[in-house]
């Protein structure tokens, strides 16, 4: 039920008497001090508020639920496992689905978390793995570059002696002597037989072949004509015997010597006086 008189209000707290005025109270020609009045005024004011608040407190307890032996204040009216399924739920969880898919544009990027264009995973794509920003250099120093089989340095000395070697030159040495198979013959480089020579040597000499002459056109000479010619004929048989022969009015005697290494012979000659 509710109070319907109003609290008489009191806020001054005055003092509070003395515990033997409080014992034996006022008595005649006593004039109490006003902090008296004022302390017994507040301390009526408070004791009637905290007497309305507590019944209206009395009040509310109307329908409480009295206390059972072997029981708390409440029931755990629901199972061991909806227990536990509760204690493994956080406070404020809500009945939330993620989406499968988010837009583009509530992603948070961040230095290690970057979108990139179809342009840039295109340029991705076509970089070798581990490539890095590379340039070559315009040249090397020698000392960096591994030789091989194929490629060879080569000094200043080599070069001016490469430079000095006929194009397609081998390792050529000339021999000491020839075979006369290889030996190309021309108009005035002819060999001869060892029996050429043999009937060569066995010819007259020019000098033996002009004493006849001499004999035969000599003064007194009583040889005919047909003597003549046929001495005349005997004489250039002579010739030919003794490698004699004519070119013009000029005649020459030919014979194979020794070349000066001694390696062959050759063909020589000389003119006749």
């Amino acid at each position: 039920m509710a109070f319907t008189q109003k609290l008489p209000v009191w806020l001054a707290s005055g003092v509070e008497p003395p515990e033997i005025l409080k014992n034996e109270g006022w008595k005649a020609g006593i004039k109490p001090p006003d902090a008296y009045f004022n302390y017994l005024q507040n301390t009526a004011y408070l004791a009637l508020k905290e007497l309305q608040e507590k019944a209206a407190e009395a009040s509310a307890l109307t329908g409480k639920v009295d206390k059972e032996l072997g029981k708390g204040l409440s029931t755990n009216d629901y199972t061991t496992a909806e227990k536990t399924k509760l204690g493994g739920i956080a406070s404020g969880a809500n009945n939330y689905t993620h989406p499968v898919t988010h837009p583009p544009s509530i992603i948070v990027q961040d230095a290690n978390n970057r979108f990139m264009t179809d342009a840039e995973r295109t340029k991705l794509t076509g970089i070798e793995a581990g490539a890095n920003k590379y340039s070559h250099p315009t040249s090397h120093p020698a000392t960096m570059i591994t030789e091989d089989a194929t490629h060879r340095f080569m000094t200043d000395s080599e070069r001016t002696k490469l430079q000095g070697i006929q194009e397609g030159a081998t390792n050529y040495q000339h021999p000491d002597t020839h075979p006369a198979t290889m030996i190309t013959e021309d108009a005035i480089h002819r060999f001869v037989t060892d029996a050429e020579k043999t009937s060569w040597n066995g010819k007259e000499t020019p000098t033996g072949a002009q004493a006849k002459v001499n004999a035969l056109a000599g003064p007194g000479n009583t040889k005919t004509v047909k003597q003549l010619d046929d001495a005349l004929e005997r004489h250039s048989a002579d010739d030919v015997a003794h490698g004699i022969f004519t070119i013009g009015a000029k005649r020459y005697q030919g014979q194979m010597v020794p070349t000066p290494d001694l390696s062959g012979l050759k063909f020589v000659y000389t003119e006749l006086i």
